[in-house]
């Protein structure tokens, strides 16, 4: 009941002094604002390499890209000699790890005889399906026959057979992409949904061809736009990688200091990716720091400003018998409450900002993730009573060198 009492009692002098009050809690919220909005933000990043990332790569998994986008074609690789290099890692690396060359994806916005529909058109050998670990609902997987026949056959997933097909049996349809008829041979199961990609298509719009028949169809002949690898469950990614690395820096060493590939397993792509998103994550942590200070001197020159305007009235509570440590606990609590209030309505603010960017365009989120988590809420909260209690401790030495003869006179 003590305690309650005291609430009130700080409550009711934190009405009488509105103005100051205020500016404190404004200064609080700016504060919290920021830095809450930082701690989002890495928050965020780490949320789109656990929703993303570890959806495109396993940690057993592992890329091979090509420097081929350059604009002098004599720096990339052409495809003769990256079809070389998928034989050469197959021998050098066989018993170790699976390889699967890649056509790149294709997006075709005509697709079956249900109207337009977006999807992702991907050639690859049958090597990939179990390098993905794909999980077949019905019918069958791509294999050897499909590459040596240049089968017209394909593997779509479960949302476009539901799209197209309205819960029938979609194995032996027949669909047509880009004026070829293809067979479907196989259902997989749908990858869960993931904000990264744009709200036009997805993973789950993919459908698989055979490595051979794309290259024939769709105008690459000889050799992959990328290569993809795993190695076996507990197995050391990490040094395959390191081997792979060396295998092709021999038989292509770089130009003009500019490697011509790039051996990407989920550790080096997430470290690339939070590499990537560090620089604003550093700005708002500076941002944060000044707020900090700026805001620390701001609420302090209040606070004392607060206890001066409060002198009789602590003189008298100190002539009956009140103690400095009762007094300074009653200032304290004070503070906590605008602390507490300034927070909260940052908070507030903060967990609306998730919401408005995720209904932005993708571009946006990718840029600018935001997202809450337990360790944001609890570390501006933490933060702001940890700067609420230093500032008191200016109020703890003025109030020791109040004269209470001198104010009672």
């Amino acid at each position: 009941m003590s305690i309650l009492r005291l609430l009130l009692h700080c409550a009711e002098n934190l009405s009488t002094h509105k103005k100051s009050a205020i500016a404190v809690v404004a200064a609080i919220l700016v504060f919290t604002l920021v830095f809450g909005l930082t701690l989002s933000y890495q928050a965020g990043v780490e949320k789109q390499i656990s929703e993303h990332y570890k959806a495109i790569m396993h940690l057993n998994e592992g890329s091979i890209q090509y420097n081929f986008f350059g604009v002098n074609p004599q720096d990339s690789l052409t495809h003769a000699q990256r079809a070389k290099d998928l034989l050469a890692l197959r021998k050098a690396f066989s018993g170790q790890a699976l390889f699967a060359g890649m056509r790149w994806h294709t997006f075709v916005e005509h697709f079956g005889h249900s109207g337009p529909t977006r999807i992702s058109l991907l050639g690859a050998e049958p090597e990939y399906f179990a390098i993905r670990g794909y999980r077949l609902i019905s019918g069958r997987a791509l294999d050897q026959r499909d590459e040596h026949l240049l089968a017209k056959d394909c593997v779509i997933t479960s949302k476009l057979a539901g799209r197209l097909f309205h819960g029938t049996n979609a194995v032996g349809s027949i669909v047509t992409i880009e004026g070829v008829s293809f067979i479907i041979r196989g259902v997989r199961a749908c990858e869960a949904e993931r904000p990264f990609y744009s709200r036009e298509w997805g993973p789950n719009d993919e459908v698989l061809i055979p490595y051979a028949t794309a290259g024939r169809l769709f105008g690459i002949t000889d050799g992959p736009v990328m290569i993809r690898f795993s190695v076996g469950a507990g197995a050391p990614i990490k040094t395959l990688r390191t081997e792979i690395v060396r295998q092709l820096a021999s038989m292509h060493p770089s130009k003009k200091g500019k490697a011509l590939f790039r051996v990407n397993t989920f550790g080096t792509v997430t470290a690339r990716h939070r590499e990537r998103m560090r620089g604003l994550f550093l700005y708002g942590i500076i941002v944060s720091s000044l707020c900090l200070v700026v805001c620390m001197s701001i609420i302090t020159s209040l606070l004392l400003q607060m206890l001066s305007q409060q002198q009789i009235e602590i003189a008298m509570k100190r002539a009956m018998g009140g103690t400095i440590r009762r007094i300074y606990m009653e200032l304290t609590v004070e503070s906590l409450l605008m602390v507490l209030l300034g927070s909260a309505l940052s908070l507030g603010v903060i967990a609306l900002f998730p919401v408005i960017i995720h209904s932005l365009p993708v571009s946006v989120y990718r840029k600018y993730p935001l997202a809450i988590s337990y360790s944001t809420l609890f570390a501006v909260v933490g933060t702001s009573v940890g700067m609420a209690v230093v500032c008191e401790l200016p109020c703890l030495v003025a109030l020791k060198r109040l004269s209470v003869a001198e104010l009672l006179r």
